[in-house]
């Protein structure tokens, strides 16, 4: 939930843990030029992107100079990532990481960061083995599963327990708004996820993909208890004041991000 005073609205889970962990999703806001903007693809100054990167960095309690970021191409190639990879992409487009729309770590005070504008930012953390990943899915990210790859790499490099995780769905387009093709349906059921098509909504003329609910089913299929994935159920496009959503037209265009690290005393998290 949005924190309480007139401050930037940084969105965070209320079921992740309270210590150990730092997270934030940022947002869409005239207390910053580019409203908010902290991609350097969309934002007409880098100064100025770079500026609010750090000011997000601030309120959220990490800093900006240490994001490391991923140049994200809707797929679900996922990369681990270390004390060797801080920073990089904080200060521009094109030392972001390759290919990547999943990043895992273990090391202490590294934030993870992801970039969304109607896509489902999905952060997550196993507060045993102390590991945290995050995810951008659009509906190709989605179909191709990097919800549960996340998951997976969790498993396959740290040893985590998909029951122990704790998942967060972020404000993404909702099933309210996004009208998709019947390739997008398709593809989605040839999956086997979700064999009933829970997360098809029929409309008279065009179907809609709820994003929300197929990436819940995807971190279900990979083991995360449903009770432990937290869905923020906010429609980018119907708050399209609050975050950047490429489908709602309304300008300038931009990117919020998901920000999560996990607070061992590093040098590299702290504001």
């Amino acid at each position: 939930m949005p924190s309480g005073r007139r401050s930037l609205p940084v969105i965070q889970f209320g079921t992740f843990p309270k210590r150990g962990l730092v997270h934030g999703i940022t947002g869409r806001t005239d207390l910053l030029p580019l409203d908010g903007d902290v991609s350097y693809v969309t934002g007409a100054d880098s100064e100025l992107v770079r500026a609010n990167r750090a000011t997000w960095g601030t309120a959220i309690g990490v800093s900006s100079n240490h994001w490391v970021c991923a140049q994200q191409v809707h797929k679900a190639r996922a990369m681990i990532v270390g004390a060797a990879e801080s920073g990089r992409g904080s200060l521009g487009f094109t030392d972001a990481l390759p290919g990547t729309d999943i990043l895992v770590t273990e090391e202490p005070g590294l934030p993870l960061v992801i970039f969304c504008a109607d896509c489902t930012p999905i952060l997550l953390v196993d507060p045993i083995r102390r590991s945290i990943a995050v995810a951008h899915a659009g509906w190709r990210g989605t179909v191709l599963d990097a919800a549960g790859e996340a998951v997976r790499m969790l498993q396959r490099e740290f040893g985590t327990r998909p029951e122990d995780i704790i998942a967060g769905i972020g404000p993404a387009i909702g099933p309210c708004c996004y009208d998709v093709g019947s390739e997008v349906i398709e593809a989605w059921m040839r999956t086997g996820i979700d064999p009933g098509g829970a997360a098809v909504v029929d409309r008279p003329a065009r179907q809609r993909f709820d994003l929300w609910e197929a990436n819940r089913r995807c971190l279900v299929a990979a083991g995360v208890p449903s009770a432990n994935i937290e869905v923020a159920g906010i429609c980018t496009r119907c708050n399209a004041r609050r975050f950047f959503s490429h489908r709602s037209g309304v300008a300038p265009e931009g990117r919020f991000a998901a920000v999560i690290a996990l607070d061992g005393g590093s040098t590299h998290g702290r504001a």
